[in-house]
């Protein structure tokens, strides 16, 4: 069950996280590690790409950009001399050792690498209540700079036990000791931390908490799952205030994400206003993006016959496919627009 959500785990931070790619199918107690680096434009970054495997079934890779001063004992000329030179370096962390050596030079390095995991480390781990973490998992922990102070700040703001797994993720995504209790200072503290990983994932953050509540009263202190919605749809402060100018009120944390979904913009809620479509519910503009219904749809069918059409008369006739040039002749025919849609459907 580790092992395959470990799998789950890193393939999710190779879609959503910049610095780091990896996978793994299973781990046993030897991993065989091999290492190449080439330059970056950022001169105080190098390109570290990792290949592991514990058997032929357990493979994994970690690439991505580390600081030079992460790799302790290497020179960044080693990287751009002309000729190849040996070159060692140590990844040090919480988790393990990583300890390296190969050649460098020509824009290129590769080696293979060794793996020392902390003893005490694990057995801490499993004094909190997680299961001990094998080779592979104490490696990925150590790579992506696990520390055993989050497992502290988690129970001390009432977390539930993490998994194993759940602490790797965490650690993948930057869910810190800084970001737990900055998040419990905005008000959000949460029995899992698999909901704070996802804020983390989706760049919920205190900034963004306060923005939206500045932005209109009506979103201060919304539940976590809201906020979340809120972010994944580009439900923004900028977005709420456009909303807010053009006339809104009393604003839903859902019907914004609704609105947001179906392209209800405030450019659109003003030109509704121009119209003289004032003092629309939030879920008649949701309906209204929906249905597709827009001011050129409304200034058409004025045009063909049919002025002054209700919210709820305009939504019924794109509905039911009613168009301004079937509705044309029909108008001259005295046909009423609640007929429009009984009459299509002949």
């Amino acid at each position: 069950m580790i092992r395959s959500a470990l799998a789950s785990i890193l393939a999710l931070a190779a879609l959503s996280g910049p610095a780091a790619t990896a996978q793994t199918a299973s781990a046993a107690d030897g991993l065989n590690i091999v290492f190449t680096l080439e330059p970056r434009q950022q001169p105080d970054q190098v390109q570290l790409e990792l290949t592991y495997s514990s058997g032929p079934r357990s493979k994994g890779q970690s690439s991505g950009p580390r600081a030079w001063s992460d790799l302790s004992g290497l020179d960044p000329a080693a990287l751009t001399r002309s000729a190849e030179g040996p070159v060692r370096f140590r990844i040090a962390a919480e988790a393990g050792t990583l300890d390296c050596a190969g050649t460098a030079g020509r824009g290129a390095g590769a080696g293979s690498c060794r793996f020392d995991a902390d003893e005490a480390f694990a057995e801490a781990m499993t004094r909190r209540g997680l299961e001990r973490p094998d080779a592979a998992e104490q490696f990925a922990l150590a790579l992506h700079g696990a520390r055993l102070s989050l497992l502290e700040t988690l129970d001390r703001h009432g977390y539930s036990q993490p998994s194993t797994d759940d602490f790797l993720a965490a650690t993948i995504h930057d869910v810190d000791e800084s970001y737990v209790a900055e998040m419990a200072q905005a008000g959000y503290d949460f029995d899992s931390l698999q909901t704070l990983i996802a804020f983390r994932i989706h760049d919920v953050d205190p900034d963004y908490v306060r923005a939206m509540a500045a932005a209109d009263p009506s979103l201060k202190k919304l539940s976590g799952q809201r906020l979340l919605a809120m972010r994944i749809h580009d439900v923004d402060p900028d977005y709420v205030r456009g909303m807010v100018e053009a006339g809104l009120r009393d604003l839903d944390a859902d019907d914004l994400v609704a609105m947001r979904i179906h392209d209800v913009t405030p450019e659109l809620v003003r030109e509704l206003t121009a119209l003289g479509y004032r003092n629309l519910s939030q879920s008649q503009l949701t309906a209204f993006g929906v249905h597709n219904v827009t001011p050129a749809y409304i200034r058409a069918m004025a045009e063909a016959g049919y002025p002054n059409l209700t919210a709820s008369q305009l939504i019924t006739l794109k509905v039911h496919g009613v168009d301004p040039d079937f509705a044309r002749d029909l108008a001259a025919a005295g046909v009423t627009a609640d007929s429009l849609p009984h009459v299509r459907r002949r």
